[in-house]
C-alpha cells in the first residue's frame, strides 16, 4: 500500500528508507518547512531540554559539559555526535521529560529549553514552561508548505486505499490547512473513506479525532506500530 509521509527533513530520508525496507510504497509529502536558527550566545545554565534535533544546530555554542535532557533517543545520540558529554533520553514525549527532569533534580534557575517556534508564530513549550518553571529559547522556525505537489495531490485523489503518517502536530495542521484550500476547487476532492491515518503519539491523534471530518476517516491509529509490522 501506498504511504505519504508528511514529515519534513531531518529525517524524511531516513523514514522513507525503512518503510521501503519493509517493501512499502511512500511517498514524500513534506507539510513543513525548517529554518535553523542561527547559533545562540553561549546562555547560563547546566541543563538543556530539547524536544526536537531542529533545535541542536542553534546549540553549537554552548558549553559542551551541560547536561543534555532530550525527549527521544534519535536526538540524544545527534547531541553526542555534535559532542555534549552528559546526554540522556527520556524515550518519550514531554511528559517524560519532564519526569526525567524532576527524576535528576534539575532546577529552574539553572535550566532551559531549546525549542521551536510555530507558523502561528508562538513558542512551543507551554507544557514544560508552565509545569517547571524554566525558561525558553528559540532555536529554529517552523513554516507550513504552500502548496501540495502534483504527485501528492494526483495521489490523493486516486479512489483507492491509502495511509498518511503524521509525525507532529503541526504537521497535521498544514496538512489541514492545504486540503481545506484544494476542496475549494472543482476538480479536487478526497475519500476519507478510504484513507487510514497513523500518528506518531495520542496528542497527534486527538486533533484528527476532534475535527470535523474524524468519522469520515477510515482509520485513525495513535502510533506507527501498525506500519513498521
Amino acid at each position: 500500500m501506498k504511504i505519504l509521509v508528511t514529515r519534513p527533513e531531518p529525517g524524511l530520508s531516513q523514514l522513507m528508507a525503512r518503510l521501503v525496507a519493509l517493501k512499502k510504497e511512500p511517498i514524500a509529502a513534506p507539510m513543513l518547512q525548517i529554518e535553523i536558527s542561527s547559533p545562540l550566545a553561549p546562555i547560563f545554565g547546566n541543563t538543556i531540554l530539547i524536544t526536537s534535533s531542529h533545535a541542536l544546530p542553534a546549540l553549537k555554542r554552548q558549553d559542551r559539559n551541560c547536561r543534555i535532557l532530550s525527549v527521544g533517543e534519535s536526538t540524544a545520540q545527534k547531541a553526542k555526535e555534535l559532542g555534549f558529554r552528559h546526554v540522556f533520553s527520556a524515550g518519550g514525549n514531554a511528559e517524560k521529560l519532564k519526569n526525567l527532569y524532576e527524576k535528576m533534580g534539575c532546577t529552574a534557575k539553572d535550566s532551559w529549553l531549546a525549542i521551536g517556534c510555530g507558523n502561528n508564530e508562538k513558542l512551543y513549550g507551554d507544557f514544560l514552561v508552565k509545569s517547571l518553571g524554566i525558561r525558553r529559547f528559540k532555536t529554529y522556525q517552523v513554516r507550513w508548505t504552500s502548496s501540495l505537489s502534483k504527485e501528492v495531490r494526483d495521489f490523493l485523489k486516486q479512489p483507492i486505499r491509502k495511509q498518511i503518517l503524521f509525525y507532529s502536530s503541526e504537521t497535521v495542521r498544514s496538512f489541514f490547512n492545504l486540503i481545506q484550500r484544494e476542496e475549494k476547487k472543482t476538480d479536487f476532492q478526497i475519500d476519507r473513506g478510504k484513507i487510514e491515518i497513523f500518528c506518531f503519539s495520542p496528542e497527534i491523534a486527538k486533533i484528527l479525532k476532534e475535527d470535523a471530518h474524524s468519522l469520515e476517516w477510515a482509520r485513525i491509529e495513535d502510533n506507527l506500530s501498525e506500519i513498521f509490522k
